[in-house]
């Protein structure tokens, strides 16, 4: 036999083309992500595996193109954006940063054309993803070594997570109004305050907005928390405190110095942080545990007088359009939403009847005087034999209540002049 025979010889495999990728906003942050775990330079042996990627550019990020994009593409549905998408083996949109219309318009595009092989459409939700992924678990010892011949437990069931709205569509709304953290930051702060509704126990969460301090900053998250947790250590709470899901104390805070760092609890609000906040002006530092040092004094510290001016620019300035709610018939003091019978007949706000004050309302009740959304029921001296209802009465004449739904337009002035409130109308105004 000649030497060799009977030997088996190998024959390797032909290597397989590389995928031609199509990423959408392809610099933004979820972008350079997908590019940097796709990208395959490095792993493979024949230069025709190699990936292809193209896709268009977003140009509210200030970040560069990944290098080693092949192309980028304008975004503008013309022949040439449909033949790169027909042209791509898998196409990618990320549902949170997409605009709609080119997302219909792609998938119009794949079914109205004769494809050669099949197409793979990627439709990215990213943060619901990633707050939907249980963690892996596995159960460990206290002596850190895993028992031999036992199976990994299954991870125990997840506790509801609290309601987060979409922070990164909201950003864009935001951004009409001349405000915006940047995708990167609300893309990070969505991960954040979902782990902080898991975490918490919350049954909702939304972000409030930030306050700048000195030296850090404080983003602030609003949340609906049940439990009556006193958050103030062994302080006892005063006669004339608000129960937790009740006027001020309504809804819970939390601070943060940035999207990477963890929450902390503000304490609730006892009516005397309030009553002197009203009083003093002072700069924020950043630090939650400062004293306040101030005439009047503050007898408390910077996380007490957060939460007091968080609770007085949320009484003060949350809004909504006149028409969507009306006072109860039966309790002027409290609101319901203005649904007809007829549901032709509901009540839609215009963008172009809200360019002005009058057609804005003030949403929660008003702070009184005595610090509170609510007098408390007296209680009468021995020599006062008054009926307590007339004592109530001449209460709330030294310290009326604000009409529910009051109209920013009767809002006093700031000074001589200068009114409460400007408004200002963002996008196209060729139709006002």
């Amino acid at each position: 036999e000649g030497e060799g025979e009977g030997e088996e010889q190998k024959i390797e495999a032909p290597p397989v083309p590389g995928y031609r990728f199509f990423i959408n906003n392809i610099n933004s942050y979820l972008g350079r992500v997908l590019y940097q775990e796709l990208e395959n330079s490095e792993q493979i042996k024949d230069p025709i595996e190699k990936h292809i990627f193209v896709g268009t550019q977003t140009k509210s990020e200030p970040d560069e193109v990944p290098q080693g994009v092949e192309k980028v593409i304008e975004n503008d549905l013309t022949r040439s954006f449909r033949k790169h998408i027909l042209e791509s083996d898998i196409v990618i949109y990320d549902l949170m940063t997409s605009n709609f219309e080119e997302v219909d318009h792609v998938i119009k595009t794949f079914k109205t054309h004769e494809l050669e092989h099949d197409k793979v459409l990627i439709l990215v939700s990213s943060v619901m993803s990633w707050a939907n992924t249980p963690p892996k678990i596995k159960k460990v010892y206290e002596d850190g070594e895993e028992a031999e011949g036992e199976e990994d437990e299954e991870p125990p069931e997840k506790a509801p997570v609290g309601n987060v709205p979409d922070l990164i569509t909201l950003g864009r709304v935001f951004e009409w109004a001349g405000i915006t953290f940047g995708e990167k930051e609300y893309f990070l702060l969505q991960k954040s305050l979902a782990k902080l509704a898991e975490t918490s126990g919350a049954t909702k969460i939304r972000f409030w907005g930030k306050i700048y301090g000195t030296n850090r900053d404080y983003y602030i998250a609003e949340g609906v928390k049940e439990g009556d947790e006193e958050g103030e250590g062994d302080e006892e709470k005063p006669a004339d405190f608000e129960a937790r899901g009740t006027g001020v104390n309504q809804f819970v805070y939390w601070v943060a110095h940035d999207s990477l760092s963890e929450w902390t609890q503000l304490p609730d609000l006892f009516p005397k942080y309030l009553k002197v906040s009203r009083d003093i002006k002072i700069s924020f530092t950043g630090d939650l545990e400062k004293d306040i040092v101030t005439v009047p004094f503050f007898h408390g510290k910077e996380k007490h007088y957060l939460r007091a001016q968080i609770a007085r620019i949320h009484h003060g300035t949350t809004l909504v359009p006149k028409g969507l709610y009306r006072t109860n018939e039966e309790d002027l003091k409290e609101i319901e939403a203005n649904e007809p019978e007829d549901e032709e007949n509901k009540y839609v706000p215009q963008t172009e009847n809200q360019n002005h004050p009058s057609n804005w309302s003030h949403y929660p009740k008003g702070i009184l005087q005595n610090c509170r959304t609510q007098h408390m029921d007296p209680e009468p001296e021995e020599e006062d034999e008054r009926d307590p209802e007339e004592i109530l009465k001449e209460i709330e004449a030294k310290d009326p209540y604000d009409p529910r739904l009051k109209l920013i337009s009767d809002d006093s002035e700031v000074e001589k002049g200068v009114p409460a409130w400007n408004i200002r109308l963002h996008g196209d105004k060729e139709r006002q």
